[in-house]
């Protein structure tokens, strides 16, 4: 009995001591912030567009399964859109999922190309809207060392939230892989 169980705890040892070995490297992942300018093309130009675009901040992570292809959630704060008569406006925000593809790397500046979805809300006068969308998007990375990159991206999103406006957001951060 003494032998089998010694058998079974080397055995269960042996076995997770290689799934250990075989779980992948923690510099795989990835986190960044960054700020972000947002312009919206309003389909209606008579209840809104004294202020059509605002500035708003981005925070993410993701897990880069190789050198071409990562995935990625994201939470950005995208501003807000005034009315006309600047007595209402918008408040507007964005959780996405995606995946991005990126290109070989060239000195350091690797282009990628983002395709996901956008769970976006807009927040008029204490209600709150929610739309999915899909998201497009295209921008660079440039790497500083082996841990930190900044990174640049132009962001679209079709009908964004209630006033079914085209989102434009380009942002400019850090991003920190660990």
């Amino acid at each position: 009995m003494k032998k089998s169980l010694l058998a079974l705890a080397l055995l269960a040892a042996a076995t997770l001591g290689g799934a250990a070995h075989a779980a992948p490297a923690l510099d795989n992942f990835y986190a960044g912030a960054g700020l972000d300018y947002s312009h919206y093309r309003l389909s209606d130009k008579t209840a809104f567009g004294i202020k059509a675009g605002d500035v708003g901040a981005t925070i993410y992570g993701g897990y880069q399964f190789n050198p071409h292809v990562a995935a990625e959630i994201g939470y950005a704060r995208l501003g807000d859109i005034e009315q006309r008569d600047g007595v209402g406006f918008a408040q507007n925000s964005m959780l996405s999922a995606s995946v991005l593809g990126f290109a070989p790397s060239y000195r350091g500046v690797t282009a990628f190309g983002r395709l996901g979805i956008a769970d976006t809300a807009s927040e008029v006068e204490g209600r709150r809207f929610h739309r999915n969308a899909p998201l497009f998007g295209v921008g660079a990375e440039y790497k500083l060392n082996a841990t930190f990159a900044l990174r640049t991206e132009l962001q679209y999103v079709p009908n964004f939230g209630d006033s079914r406006a085209d989102l434009y957001n380009l942002s400019a951060g850090i991003k920190a892989s660990f």
